[in-house]
C-alpha cells in the first residue's frame, strides 16, 4: 500500500516538475522522510537462482579498485534493481559513492531517488552521500535539510555527516554559518578532529575568511583539539595573503612557543607576505634563519627569494639561488627563470635577461604567457614599441594566448608614443579574442587620449567603460580630472571630481594637487584655497606639491591660511 501512495505522489510530481528540479528540491527530501520511517519488506525472503553474496562481493571489490567507469556503474545499478527481492544497501551504497567520486552528482541524485521508489530505506551512509553532493553542487541548503531528516529519525550522526556540511559551507564562503555550526557541533560534543579541522580552515582560507579561520582554530583549543604545524601554517599563509604580516608573525611566534617547529612551507609564506609588502631586507633575514635551522628552501622559496633579492640591487646574490637549488636537486622552472628575466629587465638589463631567455630554451623549458608579458612590457617602456610587436607576435606563432596584460602592456607602448589608432586596434582584438577589458585596460586608453588631448575619445571611453560594470577607481578619475585640467576645462574637473566622491571615491594628494593647480593656472585662488581646507579635513597631509602650489599663490598676494 505505502509503495502505491508513494509512486502515486512521485507521478503527481513528475507532472509538475522536470526530473532535475525534483533531484534538486526539497519534494525529494520529503520523499527520503517518508520511505525512510516506513517498514520495507524482509531481505529475509527466498533465494535467489544466483548467489547474492558473490555479486555483492563482486560491486564492492571493483569499487575497491578505483577505476569504474560511469557505463558500468549504470549497468551494475540496472543489475541491481533488477534483484528481486532487492539486494541490501550496502552495494547501492558503494556505487554511489564512485559516482561522487567520479564527480558524477547528478546520477548520484537519480539513483538516491530511485532507491528511494524502489522501496529501499537509506542508511546514514546513503544520507552522508546525499548531503555531499548537495554541498558539491553548491546546494548547500539542501544537505541541511537532509540532516534535518537524519534529526528527525533519530540517526545517530558521524562524524563524516557534519564533517561534509561544514566543508560545504566553507566552500560557499559563509563564514558566519560555518562559524556558528562549528560552534554547535563543539559544545555539543560531536566528533571532530583535526584533520576535518583543517579541511574546514583550509577552505575559509581560500575564500578569503582568515578571520573566520582564525576563530574556529581559537575554538579548537578550547575544546582540547590542538592545532598542528598543517592549521597554523594554513593560517599564516592566509594572513600574509591578506596583508596581515604582523598577524601572520605573532602566530608564528605563538607556534615557536609550543615547540612546533615551522617547516619549508611555513617559511616561504611569511617570507612571500613581507616581500609583497615591501618588507624586503625582513624577508631576506628570515630567509638565512631558515637556512640556518637546516630547512631545505623548496622551489617556491627559491622563486621568491630571485625577486626579492632583485628588489634589493643584489643580482649576485639572487644568482647565487641558482646554486642553491642546484645542491638541494631542484631545478628551475619556468616562474624562476621569469622572476629572473623580469629583476634583469627592470635593472635596464636587457641584453643578459635575452641571454637567459635563451637559456631557458635550451633547458627545455617553454616560457608562458607571463614570460612574454614581462619582455613585451619592457621593451614597451622603453619605447621600442616594434620590438614588443615582434615578440607579441612570436608568442602568438608559438601557441601561447596572449592574456589581458600582454594587450594592456602593447596597448600602454603605443598609447605612450601617441599611436592611439594601434592603441585601439589592440583594444579590439583583446575583446574580439574573448578577453573582458579591466580597469587597468580601460585607464589605459583613458591616459593615452588624455596625453594626446583629446578629451572626447578619453570621456567616450570613460563612459563606455561605466556602460560596461567597470568600476573607476582613484586612478582613472586622477587620469581624466588631469586631462580635463590639461584642456583647461577646469569646471568639467570639478564636476568629475564631485563624481569621485558620489561614488565612494577617495582623492588623494595627486587629486587635490592637479585641481589646485589649474584652478590657480586660472585664477581662481578662492576655489584652490577651499580644496586645500578639504585636503585637510579628510585626513591627508600636505606634500611638497601642495606647499609649492600655496606658495605660489602667496606670491601673488593671496593670502593663505595653513
Amino acid at each position: 500500500m505505502f509503495r502505491r501512495i508513494l509512486a502515486t505522489t512521485t507521478l503527481n510530481l513528475l507532472k509538475v516538475s522536470s526530473t532535475t528540479s525534483i533531484l534538486s528540491s526539497s519534494s525529494f527530501l520529503l520523499i527520503c522522510t517518508k520511505t525512510i520511517t516506513s517498514t520495507t519488506t524482509s531481505n529475509q525472503q527466498q533465494q535467489q537462482h544466483f548467489n547474492i553474496h558473490d555479486f555483492e562481493y563482486y560491486i564492492r571489490e571493483r569499487c575497491k579498485l578505483g577505476d569504474l567507469k560511469l557505463d558500468e556503474v549504470l549497468g551494475l545499478f540496472d543489475h541491481l534493481f533488477a534483484i528481486q527481492p532487492l539486494p541490501s544497501i550496502y552495494p547501492f551504497n558503494q556505487l554511489l559513492g564512485s559516482l561522487v567520486e567520479m564527480k558524477n552528482y547528478h546520477w548520484v541524485l537519480h539513483f538516491s531517488k530511485s532507491m528511494v521508489l524502489a522501496g529501499i530505506e537509506l542508511d546514514i551512509v546513503s544520507l552522508n552521500i546525499l548531503i555531499n553532493c548537495y554541498c558539491c553542487i553548491g546546494k548547500v541548503d539542501l544537505g541541511f535539510a537532509v540532516l534535518g531528516i537524519i534529526f528527525k529519525l533519530g540517526v545517530e550522526l558521524d562524524a563524516f555527516t557534519l564533517n561534509t556540511l561544514l566543508k560545504g559551507l566553507s566552500m560557499k564562503g559563509d563564514a558566519e554559518q560555518v562559524t556558528e555550526l562549528f560552534l554547535k557541533i563543539l559544545d555539543n560534543g560531536y566528533p571532530l578532529d583535526v584533520v576535518t579541522c583543517g579541511v574546514l580552515i583550509n577552505g575559509l582560507c581560500k575564500r578569503e575568511n582568515v578571520n573566520a579561520a582564525l576563530s574556529l582554530m581559537r575554538g579548537m583549543e578550547t575544546s582540547n583539539i590542538k592545532p598542528d604545524l598543517y592549521l597554523y601554517s594554513i593560517i599564516i599563509d592566509g594572513l600574509c595573503k591578506e596583508n596581515q604580516v604582523n598577524e601572520a608573525f605573532n602566530l608564528f611566534k605563538e607556534m615557536l612557543g609550543k615547540s612546533i617547529e615551522p617547516d619549508v612551507v611555513t617559511y616561504t609564506s611569511l617570507i612571500h607576505g613581507l616581500s609583497i609588502s615591501g618588507r624586503q631586507k625582513e624577508a631576506l633575514s628570515l630567509f638565512e634563519t631558515m637556512l640556518s635551522q637546516n630547512v631545505t628552501p623548496s622551489i617556491r622559496t627559491c622563486t621568491i627569494m630571485v625577486h626579492v633579492f632583485f628588489k634589493e640591487g643584489r643580482i649576485k646574490d639572487a644568482f647565487k639561488i641558482l646554486d642553491i637549488m642546484s645542491q638541494t636537486g631542484e631545478k628551475p622552472n619556468v616562474v624562476t627563470y621569469t622572476s629572473f628575466i623580469h629583476g634583469l629587465c627592470v635593472l635596464g638589463q636587457w641584453n643578459e635577461a635575452m641571454t637567459l631567455f635563451g637559456e631557458m630554451i635550451s633547458q627545455g623549458i617553454t616560457p608562458n604567457v607571463q614570460t612574454y608579458s614581462v619582455l613585451i612590457n619592457f621593451k614597451c617602456k622603453e619605447g621600442k614599441i616594434d620590438v614588443a610587436r615582434q615578440i607579441f607576435k612570436i608568442m602568438r606563432e608559438k601557441g601561447e594566448e596572449p592574456n589581458i596584460i600582454t594587450y594592456s602592456s602593447l596597448m600602454d607602448g603605443y598609447c605612450l608614443q601617441g599611436l592611439m589608432n594601434e592603441a585601439e586596434r589592440v583594444f579590439e582584438s583583446m575583446v574580439v579574442r574573448g578577453h573582458k577589458p579591466n580597469i587597468y585596460s580601460y585607464t589605459i586608453l583613458i591616459k593615452g587620449y588624455c596625453k594626446a588631448k583629446n578629451i572626447e575619445k578619453a570621456v567616450r571611453v570613460f563612459s563606455k567603460m561605466r556602460w560596461e560594470g567597470v568600476t573607476p577607481n582613484t586612478i582613472t578619475y586622477n587620469t581624466l580630472i588631469g586631462g580635463f585640467c590639461n584642456v583647461g576645462k577646469v569646471l568639467a574637473a570639478k564636476d568629475l571630481f564631485k563624481d569621485m566622491l558620489a561614488h565612494g571615491e577617495s582623492p588623494n594628494l595627486f587629486t587635490y594637487s592637479t585641481l589646485m593647480d589649474r584652478l590657480c593656472v586660472d585664477g581662481r585662488f578662492t576655489e584652490a584655497m577651499e580644496l586645500y581646507n578639504e585636503l585637510k579635513s579628510s585626513g591627508l597631509k600636505p606634500n611638497t606639491v601642495i606647499y609649492t602650489i600655496l606658495d605660489s599663490m602667496r606670491k601673488t598676494g593671496f593670502k593663505v591660511t595653513l
